[in-house]
Parts: structure tokens; C-alpha cells; sequence
């Protein structure tokens, strides 16, 4: 957990990296509301895959809420996260009004 929160906190102010990997490293709520407060100030980021960890139903709606101002996001990969259904709703509802999102994973 320690490295993804130096990861977020590096990803505040770069510019540069546009997709990040982090598939099964036993990311919890606590990392998930960390990247969800990275997708608020980061525009460049335009991957994420958070699948297979647990973040839960309460880490995907911080995460959904987020992507409704990050709107570069292209590609979201969600599975096998632990959410149930406000999370699955929240991250359905972006691709109605989410205008770059073209792939959606949950």
C-alpha cells in the first residue's frame, strides 16, 4: 500500500505517464480513494486497471465519482474488485456520460 501512495502522490504533478498498471497488488479502499484524488488533478492519465484487487463497493464509487471531472480517461479496467451493485452502477452510468471512455471493464 505504501508504494501506491508514493505513486499517487508522484502522479499529482506528472504529466507524462498516460496508463497505469496495478492489477492484483491487494489495493484496498484506502488506495482506491488515494488514486481516486490523483484522477481529479492528473489529466494525463488516460488507463487505469485496478482490477483484481479489493477495493470494494464504497473504492469504485470514489473512483466513479472522480472520472465525472477526468474526462480523458479512455479505458477502466474494474474487475474482480469486490464491488457490488452502487459501485457497478456508478461506473455503468459514466459511459453515458463519460466522453472518452471507450472501455469499460467491471
Amino acid at each position: 500500500m505504501k508504494k501506491l501512495m508514493k505513486i499517487c502522490e508522484a502522479l499529482k504533478t506528472n504529466t507524462t505517464l498516460a496508463t497505469l498498471y496495478v492489477p492484483m497488488n491487494g489495493i484496498e479502499e484506502e488506495g482506491a480513494k488515494a488514486m481516486s484524488e490523483v484522477l481529479k488533478s492528473n489529466p494525463t492519465l488516460t488507463g487505469l486497471d485496478f482490477g483484481w484487487n479489493r477495493i470494494g463497493d464504497d473504492g469504485a464509487v470514489m473512483i466513479g465519482e472522480a472520472l465525472k471531472s477526468h474526462t480523458t480517461l479512455t479505458s477502466l479496467n474494474m474487475k474482480e474488485t469486490e464491488m457490488d451493485r452502487d459501485g457497478r452502477r456508478i461506473l455503468r452510468g459514466l459511459l453515458k456520460t463519460h466522453p472518452n471512455l471507450t472501455e469499460l471493464e467491471i
